[in-house]
């Protein structure tokens, strides 16, 4: 009974240290460019081949079951010696910064691709939320903001 329970307990120790060891691959990177060639329509596969790369996470909507994907992407920047600048703006190293986030949405049914939105979109589109909400009530109540108008 107790030869059981040892051999028991290393194999679940074993199981339980290979969960526990399992590790996140680090991203693959696309870029903005292969992101502009995504198209309404596009399979996951047909979406991982025009990137070049596979997905970082999947997220799926279990209210309506679609699904959304995401990718991490570089920008791209080319770095100049700052003693040839303003000069010469055809040289320097090419080289990526910038991990952002691109979120592809699928539709549940079909499993083609509905559309995307960038990290730096969503950061944009909230502030420009901020800003309609802003002047909507602004136009609502001119005498409430008579202050910071003038």
């Amino acid at each position: 009974m107790k030869k059981k329970f040892i051999k028991s307990s290393i194999a679940l120790g074993l199981l339980f240290g290979l969960v526990g060891c399992s590790t996140r691959n680090l991203p693959n990177f696309t870029t903005v460019e292969e992101i502009y060639k995504l198209q309404t329509g596009m399979s996951l596969t047909q979406v991982n081949q025009s990137l070049g790369v596979t997905p970082y996470e999947f997220y799926t909507n279990f209210e309506d079951g679609s699904k959304v994907v995401e990718y991490k992407y570089r920008r791209q920047y080319q770095e100049v010696s700052s003693s040839r600048l303003p000069y010469v703006l055809n040289e320097g190293k090419e080289s990526y910064r910038d991990e952002e986030s691109v979120y592809v949405v699928f539709e549940s049914n079909s499993g083609k691709m509905l559309h995307y939105i960038t990290s730096a979109g969503r950061k944009s589109a909230t502030s420009e939320l901020n800003n309609g909400n802003n002047l909507k009530l602004v136009k609502e109540s001119p005498t409430r903001f008579k202050n910071i108008l003038n």
